[in-house]
């Protein structure tokens, strides 16, 4: 089992699926089996409510974690 979080709405229901087939493979290829059962390797994606993610004494939300990571210009 294969727990992913992201920012509620971060991420559409195509880029879910790219993720997982990602994932998967990813496990594949560390277990040296392209014959990996996908029952056997769920992938869960959590999608976490805005104002639901922080760390030190800081709430971060959707659009300050784009920009931590520097996916948007400063105060947009």
């Amino acid at each position: 089992l294969i727990n992913i979080s992201v920012p509620a709405g971060a991420v559409d229901d195509a880029e879910k699926s790219e993720l997982t087939q990602r994932i998967y493979d990813v496990v594949a290829a560390l277990t040296a089996s392209r014959t990996l059962n996908p029952m056997q390797s769920w992938i869960i994606i959590n999608e976490i409510p805005d104002g639901n993610w922080g760390f030190g004494d800081r709430i971060f939300r959707l659009a300050d974690l784009a920009e931590y990571v520097g996916a948007v210009p400063a105060n947009v």
